[in-house]
């Protein structure tokens, strides 16, 4: 294995992590604490710490050139496309009744 792909392979790590949070915060609340933490940091906390370091690992694609940076255009498109898609289904949802408010 390159050490670019060690990287590539702890991003999916960190992807894991940040999903397996979340979870936990929707399973137990945003404000419950991970027994396994010693009730340091809330599920609230522990979100955005993974996050933040998938964040850390996919900036070090970028600064080792294994990934390359789309322009500023094509970000916001994609964020606006992404945000269009998730409005739709959640809609969707709500129709069916899936989803409640």
């Amino acid at each position: 294995m390159t050490s670019n792909e060690n990287l590539l392979v702890t991003a999916m790590e960190e992807c894991n992590k940040l999903s397996m949070a979340i979870s936990k915060a929707l399973r137990f609340g945003m404000k419950n604490y991970c027994a396994e933490r010693d009730n340091i940091e809330d599920n609230n906390y522990h979100i955005l710490e993974e996050y933040i370091q998938l964040k850390t690992v996919m900036d070090m694609l970028f600064s080792r050139k294994v990934l390359k940076p789309v322009s500023d255009t094509v970000y916001t498109a994609i964020r606006l496309n992404k945000e269009k898609k998730v409005d739709k289904y959640q809609e969707y949802s709500k129709s069916i009744e899936l989803i409640s408010e």
